[in-house]
Formats: C-alpha cells, structure tokens, sequence
C-alpha cells in the first residue's frame, strides 16, 4: 500500500476520496507544485488531526526552530502601523496565546494582522510550522511561507491562513 493510500485511509472516516483529492490537489497547487502527492496527502491528513506530527507544549519552545502548537488565545492588541528605516511602512499585531504549560507571543506582520479579526478570547487556537525566537518580551512565534493556522470554530478545527 502506497503511502498516499495510507494517508486517505487516515482520514477515510471523516472525508470521502473525492474530498481528499480535491484538497491534495489544492495543496500542491497552493505550494506551486513544489510538493509531491504524498507530502501533500500528508498534509491533508495533519490538517484532520491524523498524522504523526508532535505538538509541541508552548514551554518547550526554542528559539530559531519551527514547531506545531495549540492553545488558547488569551488576549489580541491592536495592529500598530510602523515605518522602517529605510522608509517601507509595515503593521503587526500581537496575540497572547497560552496552553497548560505557558504562554508565549504570536507575532502577525503585515497581512497577516488581517487574521486577529478572526480571532476571540478564549479561542482555541493551532500554528503549524511556526517560527520560534526569543523577543524582547519573551517566546514569540511568527509565521512563515509554509505556516497554517488553525481555529476551532463549533467544535470543528477550521483553517484561516
């Protein structure tokens, strides 16, 4: 059995084959077509919460990795308008987010600060390949080219970047 077919049996129980295809599909496409089938029906299936993928405790966290948490936001500033250096404007926003084990920063920049709008207190949150460092108030996590993020919307993880 090919691992592309191990994936879709994952998931079997909660998306039929054709759904599945569609969304390999739409992965790869998403990805330029930098990915393989496979990697891509293993994306799908970690999307569904069926995969080996470790969540990491927010504790844990080291700075210059990438890592998968989840948790719970706690609080979203504002978005703050800035200007570089060398004149480019750019926006951030940040959220405090939290699980049993800590909490940490989850830093938007730019088009990304669009996402807090979806966002609410007490929400159940998940960030696939986040990049970790260490801020100048502690643990923050930001998202790169390949980060998802996730939200648990009636009982249901939906995916907003």
């Amino acid at each position: 059995m090919s691992d592309y077919e191990k994936y879709y049996l994952s998931v079997a129980d909660l998306i039929g084959r054709e759904e599945f295809e569609s969304r390999v599909k739409e992965k790869i496409k998403r990805y330029d077509g930098l990915i393989e089938r496979e990697s891509a029906a293993r994306l799908v299936a970690a999307e569904l919460g069926r995969n080996e993928l470790k969540i990491h405790d927010i504790s844990s966290l080291r700075d210059g990795k990438t890592s998968l948490i989840e948790g719970y936001v706690d609080g979203i500033g504002s978005t703050k308008e800035f200007t570089t250096k060398n004149g480019r404007s750019g926006r951030v926003l940040h959220i405090s987010i939290s699980d049993e084990s800590g909490a940490c920063r989850l830093v938007l920049w730019n088009r990304d600060t669009g996402l807090g709008e979806k966002l609410r207190e007490g929400m159940k949150i998940r960030i696939i390949n986040g990049k970790v460092k260490n801020g100048a108030y502690g643990t923050e996590i930001s998202l790169g080219k390949w980060s998802s993020v996730w939200v648990e919307v009636e009982g249901e993880m939906l995916q907003i970047r």
